[in-house]
């Protein structure tokens, strides 16, 4: 196994306390995230990444397998700022661009500190072309709105505006044909996931 991949495995792993202390305020905060409604076990939900200063200012949450192996596998992500002061909000393109940098790293072995799709840093190149643009109908807390979507090779991406909150949603290998979001009252199964998903990560060691 490579170091970058022992890295990896070291690295989560040593987040679980983080997550245990982490988890509890997560599940009692204000205001809630807005999440995809999935169906099924073929796209397992997790927490992901979440930001504090003088309050929460963003959360995202995870559909899908974003381990580092599953890149033939759809992921879906969903961040939600709460703060638009506070978050970085890039544009729909460059989202995208962040995706396909990430998995192209994960394909070629490098694991550690990847660019993650909602992430300012580091800088990634966009390309000049080859955006599709198009509206489609998108269900959000029982409301249907016509938003619109932005693709690039597998890869699609949306954004949208709930009350004071901003959510960007980005997918490999498309977003559901009917995409609809709800906001997220119970962060337990979430939380339950990204715990299943870091325990499983000692198998890294043996590959």
């Amino acid at each position: 196994m490579s170091l970058s991949r022992a890295r990896f495995a070291v690295g989560v792993l040593a987040g679980l306390p983080v997550l245990e202390v982490a988890s509890f305020w997560l599940r009692r905060a204000h205001p809630h995230p807005l999440g995809l409604t999935v169906a099924g076990p073929a796209m397992p939900k997790m927490l992901g990444t979440h930001g504090w200063s003088g309050g929460l200012n963003y959360m995202s949450l995870i559909y899908g397998y974003p381990h580092p192996r599953d890149v033939s596998r759809p992921l879906i992500e969903v961040m939600t700022c709460f703060s638009a002061a506070r978050c970085y909000l890039p544009p729909l393109e460059e989202v995208l661009a962040r995706a396909g940098y990430r998995d192209a790293a994960y394909a070629r072995g490098e694991w550690e500190a990847p660019a993650g799709s909602f992430d300012p840093i580091p800088g990634v190149p966009v390309p000049a072309s080859g955006f599709a643009h198009r509206d489609r109908a998108v269900v959000i807390d029982g409301d249907q709105r016509m938003i619109p979507v932005v693709s690039f090779g597998p890869y699609e991406a949306l954004r949208f505006h709930q009350d004071t909150k901003v959510v960007t949603a980005v997918a490999r290998f498309a977003l559901p044909d009917a995409p609809s979001f709800h906001t997220v009252d119970d962060l337990g199964p979430y939380v339950a996931g990204f715990r299943r998903f870091m325990l499983s990560l000692p198998r890294l060691r043996q590959a």
